[in-house]
């Protein structure tokens, strides 16, 4: 499941992606006021709704569970440093990269599923960009990609990863 952002003009920014048993709207245990993130699944999906009261009782006769969500939490917050670290101090070919290898450092061993748009709002960019840097990176000989972006070979990891640790 993606959990991402719109803004008001309908551009999509997505913050990360869930996987089987993960947590989602746990801030909402501790601050009740509306959440502004959202939640598209990706494929069929089962999610389980506890209200807010029945988990910080739960929270409060389980540590466990406290500590899950605050784990939960805090992985999310780090996330959330890192992007904004990212958008920051990262020109827009060094977020590309760092996306690429990321995806390409565990199975699924390609960036598979990704399109131009959803790089684009995994980054904090348009598709334009994107593509540009795509094919650059493509002419450079770091990556090789079909057209529809569904099999990403990295065909110069040290080159790519030159790339990823630029800073403005």
């Amino acid at each position: 499941m993606r959990l991402l952002l719109i803004s008001r003009a309908g551009t999509e920014k997505t913050f990360c992606i869930l996987g089987a048993g993960a947590l989602f709207g746990e801030v909402n245990v501790i601050d009740p006021s509306p959440n502004p993130w959202l939640l598209n699944a990706l494929q069929t999906t089962a999610v389980r709704f506890l209200p807010s009261d029945e988990a910080r009782r739960l929270a409060r006769e389980d540590p466990r569970l406290a500590m899950d969500l605050m784990a939960s939490l805090a992985r999310k917050l780090r996330m959330a440093g890192k992007q904004i670290n990212d958008l920051s101090f990262r020109p827009v070919p060094s977020r590309v990269a760092c996306l690429l290898l990321a995806r390409t450092a565990r199975p699924p061993s390609n960036a598979a599923g990704l399109t131009h748009d959803e790089i684009a709002s995994f980054i904090g960019s348009n598709r334009e960009t994107v593509t540009r840097t795509l094919r650059q990176m493509r002419s450079m000989g770091l990556i090789r990609y079909d057209r529809q972006l569904q099999n990403v070979v990295i065909l110069d990891r040290r080159g790519l990863e030159r790339i990823a640790a630029r800073e403005t």
